[in-house]
């Protein structure tokens, strides 16, 4: 359990690696989601997943490989240590299942102070209340049960979501369930609690042809990184985008009612000109190719 930082200094690390991406990709580091980071880039983000949740879901995964390991003797020691952990730290004897699910869900304890001393299940404990019980926990509920005498948990990404329950026959692939998951709850809580920053992502999930913004494929050049991931989260400088609510929202152009970035590339009238042509000259292009061609 000593072998990783700890989860405060983890939280710092992150905060600073979040920092870094948003400073390369030319993203306001105040005002900008982090969902948008942290999503993958199949969901429209930039798919940077936070080194805190990480580290967290690697470390219980790994402990729950001893827990549920086929080697006999690998998971009789361990689960005999969380037995003799929980027993100490509950003060009851002949602990059962429910006691341990009990004990790693982070359930309260009569003495604050570990009497066993750190252990790696005091980690799993820390684990289960970063994971869904902090203000800033990704998953909505996460918490061990008893499952047919063994360990289990429980996993809901979402309030409206599913309760998805793991048993050892998910080991190979826990990992990646339970990120799936994070991922999930990550993009539920960028499109109901950031509406309008997210209203890119929430035409990708509906059309995800459109996550490829590049017209030939390929990379984007560093320049465009100045005004792309702006553009996808509502943050160029337009009159609609202000805080200000004394300020005008109105077009500088034409009058409309509200100077989206929408409005600007779509609707205003002064922009119709410059597409017409575009649209034009592609259509023209198009046939050249088809004519050189046969």
């Amino acid at each position: 359990a000593n072998s990783i930082p700890k989860l405060t200094e983890l939280r710092v690390f992150a905060n600073l690696v979040m920092r870094g991406v948003k400073v390369i990709h030319r993203i306001p580091v105040r005002g900008s989601p982090l969902e948008y980071v942290q999503l993958p880039v199949s969901k429209g983000g930039l798919g940077v997943s936070c080194p805190r949740i990480t580290a967290m879901i690697s470390f219980l995964v790994t402990i729950l490989k001893k827990l549920w390991s086929t080697d006999e003797y690998i998971r009789n020691l361990y689960n005999e240590y969380l037995k003799s952990v929980v027993e100490v730290e509950t003060g009851k004897k002949n602990v059962t299942v429910a006691d341990l699910a009990y004990y790693l869900s982070d359930g309260k304890l009569a003495n604050k102070k570990p009497l066993f001393g750190y252990t790696c299940f005091s980690r799993i404990r820390d684990i289960s209340r970063g994971l869904s019980m902090n203000q800033d926990s990704p998953l909505n509920c996460f918490r061990f049960v008893e499952d047919n005498g063994k360990l289990a948990i429980e996993v809901k990404a979402t309030e409206s979501g599913k309760v998805k329950r793991y048993t050892d026959l998910h080991l190979k692939k826990l990992q990646q369930l339970l990120k799936g998951d994070v991922n999930a709850a990550i993009l539920n809580r960028f499109i109901t609690e950031k509406p309008v920053k997210s209203e890119v992502v929430q035409v990708i999930q509906q059309h995800p042809g459109s996550n490829s913004f590049v017209r030939q494929g390929g990379k984007v050049s560093l320049a465009c990184h100045n005004i792309i991931h702006k553009a996808r989260l509502n943050l160029l400088n337009c009159n609609y985008n202000t805080y200000d609510s004394n300020s005008p929202k109105t077009c500088r152009r034409c009058g409309a009612e509200n100077e989206t970035q929408w409005h600007i590339l779509q609707v205003c009238p002064y922009s119709w000109g410059r597409w017409i042509t575009h649209r034009h000259d592609a259509v023209l292009y198009r046939v050249k190719e088809l004519i050189e061609s046969g």
